[in-house]
């Protein structure tokens, strides 16, 4: 890990990344209505993945999944699995980050 034995950096890192990706989402709402809810957690989970491993790749992507969610659609099925989708590509990611890191 970049910030190993910086817990509390990384996780600082982590809350500015989401502050930022929900304040872009939210900037884009105009535009993107209830599309695209999940699109700017993409880069959290990279910048995570690769700062503090898999692990808190995997925390961005459960985290951007769930903000995105609830912020930004409804509570229906198709939300309910579009969201589960996200985590698992966002898990994904992560983990091929980590390998590459």
């Amino acid at each position: 890990s970049l910030l190993r034995g910086h817990a509390g950096v990384r996780i600082l890192c982590l809350a500015v990344l989401f502050t930022v990706a929900f304040g872009l989402r939210i900037a884009l709402a105009p535009w993107l209505q209830n599309r695209a809810a999940f699109a700017t957690f993409i880069p959290v989970i990279v910048a995570s993945a690769y700062l503090g491993g898999f692990r808190w790749g995997v925390a961005a992507a459960i985290g951007g999944a769930a903000g995105g969610a609830i912020a930004f659609q409804g509570l229906s099925l198709y939300d309910f699995v579009s969201a589960s989708l996200f985590a698992g590509v966002g898990i994904f990611l992560s983990w091929v980050v980590a390998q590459y890191r």
